[in-house]
């Protein structure tokens, strides 16, 4: 292979990444591309344009491997390289994947890889953020508008969970996502001489429906309340302050990658949020419907021979009272428009 002068470049030509894969795609020799030089690199700084790129199965077995101008200038050699620039030469040299770490001094080829993988994160991150500048915005909107909403949600899963004791709420839990929300009760069994006894017992389904809204019961220490989760966002969302276009790409351009990083977590942890928030307002919804509420006191007036039975009962459209047995132990009023879950943002857009 014959070395020939090639074009030098003072900055990185990125530019021109599509058209080095459009070449390998079509002639499968990266050492034919018309920017990339034959002679061998300087060991000094390095930069990767394109990490680990593969020629062609069918190339390979057509026109064969590859030639290195760092080992193997003249014979073929890889089939899996990198595309770097080095500022030194201001050149282009296509390499073998395992070549450089000897040719380059000082552990700069790592570096050049590291800083390729965090340039590579930081085009990813903008590109997120400018398809999804506007939504910080209407996040910001949302979260604001949902809060009350969640305050009033955790004010009656609290006084629910009191009502029923944590005990029973943890019972009902347990028992409705083991079944899928199908409840079960214990019936003895009859043998052939026609006596019944609890030795001869089996769990039956009980009711026609599954219990509906019973993820709304379940407890964890590592929950956030679903006002704390909205708060959160309703408090750092306004701090962003982006009022146009311009404002989101001037921002884009100046910030360092950790706040890149940042926001772009904080956007996507409050539409998880919000996902999360809303479909536990719709499980609190539908538990609390009448006929659900129906079904659960039936189950307990034949399941709680031994214990005070459990009453849920929707007096008005805005009351819910819980009785254990024959006593009233909480009276839970809903907020006007309750079961009105707001309608979700419009996710984000991929990078």
């Amino acid at each position: 292979m014959t070395a020939v002068l090639k074009q030098q470049f003072t900055a990185r030509p990125d530019y021109l990444i599509p058209h080095f894969h459009e070449h390998l795609t079509i002639f499968g020799q990266p050492h034919t591309w018309s920017y990339h030089s034959h002679e061998k690199p300087p060991p000094g700084e390095i930069e990767v344009l394109v990490r680990d790129f593969h020629i062609p199965e069918h190339h390979i077995r057509t026109k064969g491997l590859a030639p290195c101008p760092i080992c193997s200038p003249n014979h073929p050699q890889y089939g899996r390289g990198h595309l770097l620039w080095s500022p030194i030469s201001g050149k282009l040299y296509a390499v073998g994947h395992c070549c450089g770490h000897n040719h380059f001094v000082n552990g700069v080829f790592s570096e050049s890889f590291v800083k390729e993988r965090k340039r590579r994160e930081r085009r990813l991150m903008e590109a997120y953020l400018e398809k999804n500048h506007a939504r910080v915005a209407e996040f910001a909107r949302f979260a604001l508008n949902l809060e009350p909403a969640a305050r009033e949600h955790d004010r009656i899963v609290r006084l629910l969970i009191s009502g029923l004791t944590l005990r029973r709420t943890m019972e009902i839990y347990r028992l409705a996502a083991g079944g899928e929300g199908n409840l079960v009760v214990y019936r003895d069994g009859k043998g052939e001489d026609g006596e019944r006894g609890s030795l001869r017992g089996q769990l039956e389904r009980f009711g026609t429906y599954p219990l509906k809204g019973y993820e709304v019961l379940r407890k964890s220490r590592s929950k956030k309340s679903a006002e704390a989760r909205i708060k959160r966002a309703a408090a750092i969302l306004p701090m962003v302050g982006w009022q146009t276009y311009e404002d989101a790409f001037a921002w884009l351009c100046e910030a360092p990658d950790a706040d890149l990083r940042k926001l772009s977590g904080v956007l996507q942890d409050a539409q998880q949020d919000f996902k999360d928030v809303v479909a536990e307002m719709n499980d609190l919804s539908s538990f609390l419907a009448r006929d659900n509420l129906k079904l659960l006191t039936a189950w307990s007036k034949e399941q709680d021979a031994l214990q005070a039975q459990l009453g849920i009962y929707r007096s008005s459209d805005l009351i819910v009272s819980v009785w254990r047995g024959d006593r009233q132990v909480k009276s839970i009023s809903l907020p006007e428009g309750f079961g009105e879950v707001p309608v979700l943002p419009d996710p984000l857009q991929a990078a």
